[in-house]
């Protein structure tokens, strides 16, 4: 059974952080934090990658490079293969690969994400994925048997650079795999027409990725003025952009994608491409989605508020009005009025006897 969550992730890891400070002290229930658990990863793209990586399938979003995504792992297997790893000292990495969502187990994604049933990974998988390291984990006990192994963990991840799903060396669970670093893939004339650019195409594409970043922070600043959702987060979205290298269009552009509620499908899209100009407008396009989205829930909303205080204008009216009438002394019905006036109606054009 597992998790991947929505949305900002930032929060994930503001609420475990504060589990580990509520929990200090509490042996194995706290919040354990690996390699010093800051989250600030040196990069090693240049050194090679690990012969056997374990891999986590993601049901519903993927996670991207330099962000932060919490994750639940209860399959007994995979746990045991987590609690070795990190036994081993050395600072514990994983691959995280999103599932298709032409999966025929789908449905249970979200309760067996971990354990594909004898899947082919290959086809239940996207092929391009996020190795991450494991920046914290708490393990998760049974309170009926608190001397016996957890029954799960959950996860902190950090994103750290992209790869490409190479070979299945066991089809688990657990998933082990060999990859390989993804590369961006350059059209045959890339190169020639870069060597060949003056510097005026130069300046116009780097004032068109400019401009793509511009506005990208309009519309996350025009989300959060009318989404409580991205109000909340506003401290941390600021934050990220600032230890973001307003150079590297790649990074902007997989942070403001993960920051939207789009489906797994869509994110994917942003990570494979490898256009990074490509990124920021799929970015984009996303972002303002989101801020369609957000404009419709207002708008709903507002018209319920707006009924809602009709509604509750007209009801205390009528009552302040009937509390008038008897205080003037003209509201001396008890109903009969009413009652009177509706049987008068029934017996309008009848003969009534005098009797």
């Amino acid at each position: 059974k597992s998790g991947d969550g929505d949305g900002p992730k930032d929060g994930d890891e503001k609420r475990l952080e504060k589990k580990d400070t509520d929990a200090e002290g509490a042996g194995d229930t706290t919040l354990v934090p690996l390699g010093g658990g800051s989250g600030t990863l040196a990069r090693d793209d240049v050194q090679p990658l690990e012969p056997q990586l374990l891999a986590l399938p993601l049901p519903r979003r993927p996670l991207f490079p330099g962000q932060q995504q919490a994750l639940q792992v209860t399959h007994p297997k995979i746990v045991q293969a987590l609690l070795e790893l990190m036994a081993k000292g050395a600072p514990p990495r994983l691959v995280t690969l999103l599932r298709r969502n032409g999966d025929a187990s789908a449905d249970e994604a979200e309760h067996a994400a971990e354990d594909l049933k004898g899947l082919d990974p290959f086809e239940a998988l996207h092929h391009i994925g996020t190795r991450a390291r494991i920046v914290q984990v708490q393990p998760v006990s049974d309170s009926m048997q608190p001397d016996a192994p957890p029954a799960g963990l959950h996860l902190l991840l950090h994103g750290q650079d992209l790869v490409r799903l190479d070979k299945v060396l066991s089809p688990g669970p657990p998933l082990l795999i060999q990859a390989k670093r993804h590369v961006a893939k350059k059209a045959p004339d890339a190169e020639a027409a870069l060597a060949v650019m003056d510097a005026d195409a130069e300046d116009a594409a780097a004032k068109n990725v400019k401009a793509h970043v511009n506005e990208i922070m309009r519309v996350l600043r025009e989300i959060m003025k009318i989404n409580a959702h991205f109000r909340e987060h506003a401290t941390m979205i600021h934050r990220g952009f600032q230890h973001l290298d307003s150079g590297d269009p790649t990074a902007i552009a997989h942070f403001a994608a993960s920051l939207t509620t789009s489906e797994g499908e869509e994110l994917m899209e942003v990570l494979i491409s490898d256009d990074p100009l490509k990124k920021l407008q799929l970015s984009l396009n996303l972002l303002k989605k989101e801020l369609d989205l957000s404009q419709l829930q207002q708008k709903i909303s507002t018209q319920i508020e707006d009924k809602v205080s009709k509604t509750q204008r007209e009801f205390f009216l009528r009552e302040q009005l009937s509390m008038i009438k008897k205080e003037l002394g003209e509201d001396k019905s008890d109903g009969s009025d009413e009652l009177v006036a509706k049987y008068k109606k029934r017996l309008e054009g009848k003969e009534v006897p005098k009797d």
